[in-house]
């Protein structure tokens, strides 16, 4: 009985386990059943790509009916559109006007594989026509065996087949021929060189297993070897060749600011921040101007006379341009100067013509003295009223007031142009000297010629007579002149033996013969015979300056002209108490007042100064000895005026003092006194 409950027991248990839960498909549900694409949001894990789209254009969505919307996913293979963006060539019947013969087949039906791409296998080829098809290794025009190129026109083994026809070689190396994989094959270089394969030179040549032998082309070195070779490269890596933006020509930047570019070329940004010499660009330190640019800066602050300057290739001022007056002479009232190319320009008082510019106006800036044609000047010399000069071949032209013939050309007409002087036959002359109504010169033979006024014996001639032409001066016997000056109403020269000999008004002792009687012929001094080097005829007075550097004047001394610290007249030369030490060159003496140019370039004045003619400020009137003018160096020339003064320093510029009412010191300033050095204005 037991052990037939356990039995219905076991049978109950088998037959609970044999029931099935009965489930059921339904599109709709939200879940992927089994035979849907999808099914609402579920999508199984697919996209746009997956489903065969090139791209994730947008996102497929699930329809009513449990499969996918792809309208969203963009591009495929296989829509019949040829997307070459996507890399298809074709797209079902869409070949993009290809054939197989535009595909180099002879003939046959093109199609397009699943994958986008060409399908070939409808297309013929004929191996053996001599021509490479696209299914073809080679095509020697043949299909016998054992040349190269197989009867199915496949590239046999150990041939190397080219062009197309084909040409096959058998590959072994040491034949000569370069096939296949050999660079190269004995003297068959494969038409390669060392400049071919970006050296700078050498000899390529071939290893006997056919590699390159690059030995030879790497001595001469290439671009990149981290070595600069010259004539062929700037630079090479790190290598610049001890170049720096500077040695370009740049005007700034570190040597570490220049770097070198891949093609061995120099990069150069980092040096343009500086500029560069010629890039019309003012770039200071560096360069004082460039091109056009020349800031304040003229031929005058460059201490020239005239012209213009320039800027140099190197951005440095040229001064080619620019003309340094050479000689220097003042008037009463009026100056001049002649420039380095023998020109000649004048200012002050125009009355008479004595500017030699064909007008009569007073000029406050200096004018051009207008020359004859084809004459140029190398002496000057303003007088009273008149300016005389001579040209380069020795003939004397004078012009301005002609009264009592001053002039020399024999009539006493003013002239406002520079006229010929009337030349003693074959002589010319070789220095010139203009006084207050006379002037003097001295021929090739060094003998004294004046013409002018004579009321004063001043042309030395032992008379008393004006003459309007050169009169031959009375010279003592073996007597010649090296130098002549010629004052208000007296005359000075040099002898050949350094003696001075001085004629004429004598009425305050300014002939210096000890006596003030006037002298109708040359007298010596009364100074036991010392030398001379310079001499200077003023108002009154006179001055020169002796072989040893000393200065001696004599005649009136009513300002303290002569210098020795006195007031009282001299007939008889005295030593000008100079400063300890000084030495002096020239010398230049007026109606009061006196210079003297050192032989440092420095310049002392004494005398007068009311006008500033001292040149040394407001503050000092009168001077009994030479003090220092201040703010002049290099002082080469200079020259007294009534009430001024004027200088010439190196290399070439002018300077004035003293009053300006008719335009005395050059500067466009009318009415005014000047207590300092003034430089004249350019033309």
């Amino acid at each position: 009985m037991r052990r037939f409950q356990w039995f219905m027991m076991l049978a109950l248990l088998v037959l609970g386990c044999e029931t099935k839960v009965k489930t059921q498909d339904s599109c709709g549900d939200g879940f992927q059943d089994p035979g849907e694409a999808c099914d609402g949001s579920d999508l199984g894990g697919q996209d746009c790509v997956s489903l065969g789209f090139h791209e994730n254009a947008g996102a497929p969505v699930c329809t009513a009916g449990c499969a996918f919307d792809t309208s969203a996913c963009g591009a495929r293979c296989g829509d019949n559109t040829v997307d070459v963006a996507h890399g298809e060539v074709c797209d079902s019947q869409q070949l993009s006007a290809n054939t197989c013969q535009t595909l180099g087949f002879t003939g046959g039906a093109l199609a397009c594989g699943a994958d986008c791409d060409y399908d070939t296998t409808g297309c013929v080829s004929v191996c053996g026509n001599g021509v490479v098809e696209p299914d073809e290794g080679c095509d020697d025009g043949g299909t016998a065996p054992d040349d190269g190129c197989a009867a199915d026109c496949a590239v046999e083994a150990g041939w190397d087949c080219s062009g197309s026809p084909s040409v096959c070689v058998i590959v072994r190396c040491g034949d000569g021929v370069a096939a296949g994989d050999e660079a190269c094959d004995g003297a068959d270089l494969r038409g390669q060189g060392c400049e071919s394969l970006d050296y700078h030179g050498g000899a390529l040549a071939c290893r006997e297993d056919c590699t390159l032998d690059l030995l030879s082309c790497e001595a001469a070195g290439r671009c990149g070897d981290g070595a600069r070779q010259e004539g062929h490269e700037a630079c090479d890596g790190a290598d610049l060749g001890g170049a720096t933006c500077e040695s370009l020509g740049w005007n700034g930047g570190t040597g570490t600011s220049l770097s070198c570019e891949a093609d061995c070329t120099f990069n150069e940004t980092a040096c343009e921040a500086n500029g560069r010499c010629g890039d019309g660009v003012l770039q200071t330190p560096y360069e004082v101007c460039d091109g056009d640019l020349l800031p304040n800066t003229t031929c005058a602050t460059a201490g020239s006379f005239t012209g213009t300057p320039t800027c140099g290739a190197d951005c440095a001022f040229d001064l080619s341009g620019c003309h340094d007056a050479v000689a220097l002479s003042t008037g009463m009232s009026h100056g001049c100067v002649l420039d380095d190319l023998g020109r000649a320009f004048c200012w002050g008082e125009g009355a008479y013509g004595r500017l030699g510019d064909g007008g009569l106006a007073n000029r406050f800036t200096p004018v051009a003295v207008t020359l004859p044609n084809g004459v140029a000047f190398s002496k000057i010399s303003a007088g009273g009223s008149h300016t005389c000069a001579l040209g380069l071949n020795g003939i004397a032209y004078c012009w301005g007031y002609g009264f009592a013939g001053r002039l020399g050309n024999g009539a006493v007409t003013d002239q406002s142009l520079p006229t010929p002087v009337t030349m003693p036959a074959a002589r010319t002359f070789t220095t010139i000297a203009s006084g207050g109504a006379h002037t003097c010169a001295i021929d090739d033979l060094g003998r004294g010629w004046c013409w002018g006024a004579g009321g004063t014996s001043q042309l030395g001639n032992g008379g008393w007579s004006d003459v309007s032409v050169p009169t031959l001066v009375s010279m003592p016997s073996a007597t010649t002149f090296t130098a002549i000056t010629a004052g208000f109403g007296h005359t000075c020269a040099i002898t050949n033996t350094t003696a001075i000999r001085c004629w004429g008004y004598n009425n305050s002792g300014q002939v210096g013969n000890g006596t003030t009687s006037n002298v109708t012929t040359p007298a010596g001094l009364n100074d036991g015979g010392r030398g001379y080097v310079d001499v200077h005829a003023g108002y009154l007075t006179t001055c020169a300056v002796a072989a040893n550097g000393d200065v001696y004047c004599w005649g009136h001394n009513n300002r303290g002209q002569v210098g020795d610290g006195t007031f009282e007249n001299k007939t008889s030369p005295v030593r000008v108490q100079m400063p300890a030490g000084v030495s002096s060159a020239k010398v230049a003496v007026s109606a009061i007042h006196a210079c003297a140019v050192a032989t440092t370039g420095a310049l002392y004045c004494w005398g007068g100064g009311d006008d500033g003619e001292l040149g040394m400020g407001q503050g000092l009137v009168d001077a009994r000895t030479p003090s220092l003018v201040p703010g002049l160096n290099g002082v080469l020339a200079v020259d007294a005026r009534d009430k001024g003064t004027c200088a010439l320093t190196a290399p070439g510029k002018t300077w004035c003092w003293g009053t300006n009412d008719l335009g005395q010191v050059g500067v466009n300033v009318p009415g005014s006194t000047f207590h300092d050095p003034t430089p004249v204005a350019s033309p």
